[in-house]
């Protein structure tokens, strides 16, 4: 069966399309879609962005996109079974050497000697040093299950660490500001722009729904959110800005924005985030 980098790989190459033209048409990054081509769906943004991306790819190779989001959940369901599995195998199993074993083979063999041998293994005895080898500690029962008992909890609480770590590495990336990387020029830009920013004069925006449409809107210089609700057909929403914002939206083509009489419509179509001056 193929894989969902294979099938998407194979479409693009029979519609004769590049990488950089399917960029161009989806307007999704062609690193994105290389990497989904290579079955690398890690590139950094939210599970429900990563879909909005396979879909919307889909629908521009002609493929079942349905089919290829439900491949998709099934593959994280499989990494998340897999990665609660490795703490267990690790911790699950211990051997532990049975010395008393070798003890009590060496008792048994001492009663079995005759009178005669046990008189001279006696003498053999006498003469030895004093600084012979002192016991060896013996493992009981008891203390084998004790020690079983203790592996299996510390495999449990590894398990629980590692699930509550991939929880807080989820929300961290699903609550951060931006979910592309800033390009080169930001992140040398002085601290001063943002300062420009937040001091920039308060414009008046106005988001218009064509449909039924889910929006986030977050002030760029000081990450305020400034609206974050669903607006239906035909709701208008106008919002107080200080510079650039942020747009997240889930349906692009149902938003339109405006400000200074023009209209301006979102450049991706399903799931994606514009910045609007």
């Amino acid at each position: 069966m193929q894989s969902i980098g294979e099938r998407l790989e194979e479409a693009r190459k029979r519609k004769g399309v590049s990488i950089r033209e399917a960029s161009e048409a989806t307007k999704i990054r062609g690193e994105f879609l290389l990497g989904f081509e290579n079955n690398q769906f890690d590139i950094g943004l939210p599970e429900i962005y990563v879909r909005g991306f396979l879909r919307n790819y889909a629908v521009f190779l002609k493929l079942d996109a349905d089919k290829i989001v439900t491949d998709f959940n099934a593959r994280l369901i499989g990494e998340v079974k897999a990665a609660r599995r490795e703490p267990r195998e690790l911790f699950g199993r211990m051997e532990i050497p049975e010395k008393h074993r070798s003890a009590e083979a060496s008792t048994a063999s001492r009663e079995a000697r005759a009178p005669g041998d046990a008189d001279a293994g006696d003498e053999g005895d006498e003469g030895q040093s004093a600084t012979a080898a002192a016991p060896r500690l013996q493992l009981t029962p008891e203390m084998l299950n004790y020690i079983k008992i203790g592996a299996i909890v510390v495999a449990g609480i590894v398990a629980i660490l590692v699930i509550v770590w991939m929880i807080q590495a989820i929300v961290r990336v699903a609550t951060s500001p931006s979910d592309e990387a800033p390009a080169p020029a930001q992140q040398t830009a002085p601290a001063a722009s943002a300062t420009t920013e937040q001091q920039a004069p308060q414009e008046i925006i106005t988001l218009i729904a064509l449909d039924d449409v889910r929006v986030k809107v977050t002030q760029a210089a000081d990450g305020k959110e400034l609206f974050d609700g669903p607006l239906a057909r035909g709701e208008t929403r106008q919002i107080a800005k200080r510079g650039r914002v942020l747009i997240t939206y889930d349906k692009g083509r149902n938003l339109n924005v405006e400000k200074d009489g023009r209209r301006f419509r979102m450049p991706i179509e399903g799931i994606g985030r514009s910045s609007f001056e």
